[in-house]
């Protein structure tokens, strides 16, 4: 992407006949979908972005030893992720998705594979469930009677849980150590970034309603078959085409505030930017940064910026050698029954032909081994691998890239709706974007992309324009609305 502007269609005029214009602060999965969003209406917009690349962190980083784009940490998306699927549908790298049906788990002496059969949703992957070796017929028992109890929960209920952890849910609703550790632990954190007990109850809820029970799809998980950055590629000629320009390896050093409006925004090298409207979808920690004490006490969506915890990720790449070449991994991917590794992921063979087979093991809630060495979170992960993997035990690891994330997401306990705002507020042209602000979701690639399609309908509605369409949740299909009315 260019670092100077490239002109292309006038937008929206305003009053002086000057094309609207807009800069979006922050370059990642949010500050993208809210910048995509509002050069397709028309605005010419300038995206700042600190990192050389965009993504942010879901975004990718060059291994020198390997030659290869490697991405911070494996990002998955479920069917029920409309926001996500309908921005890379405006980017036109939906195809680049592949889609898997099966989820395996590792089990005792083998893989056990969640998979949905021909009954309908919500039942739809219950004959499945009963076949795992992972669970004992109590626990089993247990889940079945915990996934039921989710279903009783309406959409609209789920808010009533917001201030419970669901590690109190699970235990008022008598689920057994076993069932915690081996079933609900693995997915809430998976999700969520962080343990049950850490999780408010109405997130967990919506990850085991959404992305389990609605539909007989809604669990598929969708995996890039590029390096995430290249997703992003096509916004910054959508960009480029609404007369608007991409600024990587730019920071923004300070949000200018005058008489109660944003007046600029000022990039470190001494480059300022104005505008008509403005984004922010930096993280909250950045944002306050950026913002002096009078700027924060002119809007109360910015009081609470330091109120938030953060969770770390870890992402191991490991390159792997087997005496005929090919992957450790016998399946696509793999749920592992022990920490600190959730995660396996086959990467496809590395760049140099007959050099090895790549893997990502993912490390979710990771603040324990955030400050370990590199190497020694490499061992680990490898010893997960050769753990699981049978055909391990004949392989050499070649190679490593350990990327810590160590503020990776927000983590959504029990309260933490209030302290995230809307996107608009008191600051009538400052519009915030950012998987921390109010959409509904916990910290994932959904929920950002949710707020920046939030902060540009909001930006085009104080603008005079015309808000794009909503895009529709995931509906419940009618088999789950009768068994849960």
């Amino acid at each position: 992407m260019s670092d100077s502007p490239v002109h292309g269609l006038d937008g929206p005029a305003s009053a002086d006949g000057a094309p609207r214009t807009a800069v979006v602060v922050g370059g990642g999965v949010a500050g993208l979908s809210a910048a995509v969003r509002l050069a397709q209406a028309g605005v010419a917009v300038t995206l700042v972005e600190s990192r050389k690349r965009v993504g942010g962190r879901a975004g990718s980083m060059h291994d020198p030893e390997l030659d290869a784009w490697v991405d911070n940490c494996q990002h998955v998306l479920l069917r029920g992720c409309t926001h996500l699927i309908d921005f890379y549908k405006r980017l036109q790298v939906y195809k680049q998705i592949r889609w898997h049906s099966k989820l395996y788990f590792e089990a005792p002496g083998g893989v056990d594979v969640l998979a949905a059969d021909d009954l309908p949703a919500p039942m739809h992957l219950f004959r499945s469930m009963l076949g795992f070796t992972r669970l004992s017929p109590g626990e089993k028992w247990a889940v079945m009677r915990g996934l039921l109890a989710v279903m009783q929960v309406s959409r609209r209920g789920r808010a009533f849980h917001a201030d419970e952890s669901f590690g109190d849910w699970l235990r008022a609703r008598r689920q057994p150590p076993g069932a915690v550790s081996r079933f609900w632990e693995p997915v809430v954190v998976s999700a969520c970034n962080a343990r049950p007990d850490h999780v408010a109850a109405h997130y967990a809820l919506q990850v085991f309603q959404e992305g389990f029970l609605y539909t007989g799809v809604a669990y598929e998980m969708g995996l890039s078959e590029v390096p995430l950055a290249d997703l992003y590629e096509p916004a910054g000629e959508m960009l480029a085409a609404a007369g608007g320009e991409v600024l990587t390896a730019s920071t923004a050093r300070r949000i200018d505030l005058q008489d109660g409006r944003v007046a600029g925004v000022d990039l470190s090298g001494g480059r300022r930017l104005e505008a008509d409207a403005y984004v922010s979808a930096l993280p909250a920690d950045r944002l306050a940064d950026a913002l002096d004490t009078d700027a924060r006490a002119a809007d109360p969506r910015l009081a609470r910026l330091d109120g938030f915890h953060y969770d770390a990720i870890i992402g191991a790449h490991l390159v792997t050698l087997t005496p005929d070449g090919g992957s450790v991994l016998a399946t696509p991917h793999l749920v592992l029954s022990e920490g600190p590794f959730q995660w396996l992921f086959d990467k496809g063979a590395s760049p140099d032909a007959g050099q090895g087979h790549r893997l990502h093991a993912v490390a979710s809630d990771a603040d324990a081994l955030a400050t370990t060495p590199a190497g020694e979170i490499a061992e680990m992960a490898w010893d997960a691998v050769r753990r699981a993997c049978p055909r391990a035990r004949d392989a050499e690891l070649l190679h490593h890239r350990v990327i810590v994330e160590r503020r990776a997401t927000f983590r959504p306990e029990p309260g933490v709706d209030r302290l995230r705002p809307p996107a608009a507020g008191a600051l009538s042209n400052l519009f915030l974007a950012g998987d921390w602000t109010a959409t509904g979701w916990p910290s994932t690639m959904e929920g950002a992309c949710r707020s920046g399609y939030n902060a540009a309908a909001a930006a085009l509605e104080a603008l005079g324009l015309s808000a794009p369409e909503p895009i529709d949740d995931l509906a419940p299909g009618s088999f789950y609305q009768l068994l849960s009315a």
